[in-house]
């Protein structure tokens, strides 16, 4: 394993070649998931919902704002421990992974590979219809109704509604923030653990956990438990849609905020719109598709947590509270039933344990 606090004497073409050996089961497993989307959309006859290139600018954009959120965020906590001089620390942080030219080229590989990875995964949800057309959401509304004593979750989560107006449509103003806030903490998590071969062990298990959550729970299991979400129930089951209520308050929040001009909204209503045009239009574009079983927001908020939780207790609890939060404002803004975060946070934890063994299997004399 690469350290970027010691010199290392080997060769640059060694040191490449021990790199490519350490992540040979990220590549493994971008290759082959990205291959059998490919041969998937061969035996169904939808190759043209199929896509590699679909988050190229996407990618690059997410990478600078990665980079400027660890910057940011580093640069914060030494002031916080009132470092003398916070920026040449982090100058100096910056040096040190420039001194591994190896670790680079490790980076680009897996940054490109995640590229092809995550188009080819956003190609298989628009094709999940397809595979397994939407047929399990009045199921798992009823299975939320019972696991939560007869009582939609929404409508916990919505109880505020009923004494105050002005405080609900907040709360929904500042869970769909959080929302948001989670593509950027994400991407930002994921760039640290890339550009860390310093964490040891963790760097290895928090990647190969990353892209088998993606595989498995927002593939397999998404095909096997397809489903649109409450959403779109109406558009999906026949008879009386018990998400109106739900629809009706989001869209009263979301007028109350616009008439006071602030920056809070409820942005969901928007996407959610468009994301049903994609769908009946059957286009692959970024960010497509439809899939709501099991949540891939919370699962990937869990395993944000798992990791950091590894690197600083406090930081880790925080971004437990963030996933607590993702949970209720995956069922708050109509994305989710309460079962898809449920079955989502099991799921991960059991890859991450998985990911764990794995890794202490291939790298056991790295750090853990």
């Amino acid at each position: 394993m690469s350290d970027l606090t010691t010199p290392n004497t080997k060769s640059f073409a060694t040191r490449c070649r021990a790199v490519i050996h350490r992540d040979w089961v990220i590549y493994l497993i971008i290759i082959v998931f990205s291959a059998g989307v490919g041969l998937t959309g061969l035996l169904f006859s939808t190759t043209a919902n199929v896509h590699y290139l679909i988050y190229s600018n996407a990618a690059i954009s997410a990478l600078l704002v990665g980079g400027g959120f660890m910057f940011v965020a580093f640069l914060t906590r030494l002031i916080l421990k009132l470092h003398p001089r916070p920026l040449l620390a982090v100058g100096q942080l910056i040096a040190k992974v420039l001194r591994r030219p190896e670790e680079i080229l490790g980076f680009i590989l897996i940054f490109i590979g995640m590229e092809f990875f995550i188009s080819a995964f956003t190609s298989l949800k628009s094709m999940i219809p397809i595979l397994h057309p939407f047929d399990m959401d009045e199921s798992f509304a009823a299975m939320d109704r019972w696991l939560h004593f007869g009582i939609d979750p929404w409508r916990l989560t919505h109880a505020l509604n009923e004494v105050s107006l002005a405080a609900s449509a907040m709360l929904t103003g500042v869970l769909t923030f959080l929302y948001a806030l989670w593509f950027f903490l994400f991407w930002t998590v994921l760039l640290f653990f890339m550009i860390r071969p310093d964490t040891g062990r963790l760097r290895q298990q928090y990647l190969i956990s990353y892209f088998l959550c993606w595989v498995i729970i927002g593939g397999v299991f998404a095909i096997l438990l397809s489903s649109a979400g409450p959403v779109y129930y109406n558009h999906l089951v026949a008879g009386t849609d018990p998400f109106v209520p739900l629809m009706e308050v989001l869209t009263d929040q979301n007028e109350w905020l616009t008439e006071r001009g602030g920056w809070l909204r409820v942005w969901p209503l928007e996407i959610q719109d468009k994301l049903w045009e994609t769908y009946s239009n059957s286009e692959t574009t970024l960010g497509s598709g439809i899939s709501a079983m099991p949540s891939m927001h919370v699962a990937i908020a869990v395993l944000m947590a798992l990791g950091v939780s590894r690197l600083n207790r406090k930081l880790g609890f925080v971004f437990w509270i963030f996933a607590l939060l993702i949970q209720i404002g995956s069922v708050h803004l109509a994305w989710h039933y309460a079962i898809d975060g449920y079955l989502a946070a099991i799921l991960t934890v059991i890859i991450w344990k998985i990911a764990g063994r794995l890794t202490a299997k291939l790298m056991p004399a790295a750090q853990s």
